[in-house]
């Protein structure tokens, strides 16, 4: 089990967004405190901050709802590859899931009324559940209105394994959208048309539904369960080292040519695509020892 428990922390190494479309105009609002604030992640090479297909949907399927109500704010970060993979291995250390966090405190601070949402696709998801995590919004993750994502590489039951993801968010306000045969979701190395599609579908509606049903209640609250975090970083790490991720389909574990067993051969080896290279302990040495998933998180 601890096999697909790991897998979880390379997913997103495969997200690559819908190829790099004309630019579309960012989402900076209308100005002033609205009724809600759409922070949303792009996904991976995607264009702008927004991104040219999920987000401004997103937003505009938002702005059908609550008419000349609604700020969009699109989340810089890199949105590359790198960023992906070192994202994957720790979330809540990922420069877009900083920002997002940054500018929904902002967004608390300046707007108290204020409905956020947290949204994000494909490597854009890995900010959301980044930003709620014990290190960046904490606590505060219990006034964020709704968390939303699309293609995302942290879905799924083996998410459930590793401890939550959502923080203080209760997990009744959060959705998450993923097409069946989107192997993104699923942890394969493979982008299909299912991860390419979400804009024609009708999730982006049904996204934006969901949001106005939580929008519309009005009072939020911590979850009646308490904060639930993942690992952190290092206990991920840890558990990465101490049981590399099986090749592709599983069968040749890390030893494999395909799949995840090749990327953490890379990752290893300081070749991801400048991220970090992983803090392995020699062969012959004992692996360092893991906390309990979910133990102190992040």
């Amino acid at each position: 089990m601890r096999n697909s428990i790991i897998a979880i922390g390379l997913f997103a190494s495969a997200v690559f967004a819908a190829p790099n479309a004309a630019p579309v105009p960012q989402g900076k609002g209308l100005g002033g405190c609205k009724k809600v604030t759409l922070i949303f992640a792009r996904g991976t090479t995607e264009m702008g901050t927004m991104g040219s297909t999920v987000g401004p949907a997103l937003q505009r399927a938002l702005e059908g709802k609550f008419p000349g109500q609604v700020k969009a704010e699109g989340v810089k970060y890199p949105a590359d590859m790198g960023g992906a993979v070192s994202g994957a291995i720790n979330p809540s250390g990922s420069e877009g899931a900083k920002q997002m966090a940054k500018m929904a405190k902002e967004a608390l601070a300046a707007c108290p009324d204020t409905k956020i949402i947290l949204s994000g696709y494909s490597q854009g998801a890995e900010q959301v559940h980044g930003a709620l995590m014990k290190t960046n919004l904490g606590e505060d993750g219990a006034k964020i209105a709704a968390a939303i994502t699309y293609g995302d590489p942290m879905a799924g039951p083996t998410t459930k394994m590793i401890g939550g993801t959502w923080g203080c968010l209760p997990e009744s306000r959060s959705r998450v959208f993923c097409n069946k045969g989107d192997g993104v979701c699923t942890g394969q190395f493979s982008i299909s048309a299912a991860h390419l599609s979400y804009t024609g579908n009708g999730d982006i509606n049904k996204g934006a539904a969901f949001a106005a049903e939580i929008v519309s209640k009005g009072q939020l609250g911590a979850s009646p369960e308490g904060c639930k975090y993942g690992p952190t970083g290092p206990e991920l790490q840890a558990l990465l080292c101490a049981n590399p991720p099986a090749g592709k389909g599983g069968a040749k574990g890390a030893k494999g040519k395909g799949g995840f067993g090749a990327l953490f051969r890379r990752q290893s080896k300081g070749k991801g695509g400048g991220t970090p290279k992983l803090s392995c302990p020699p062969k012959d040495g004992a692996a360092p020892a893991a906390a309990a998933p979910g133990a102190g998180g992040e």
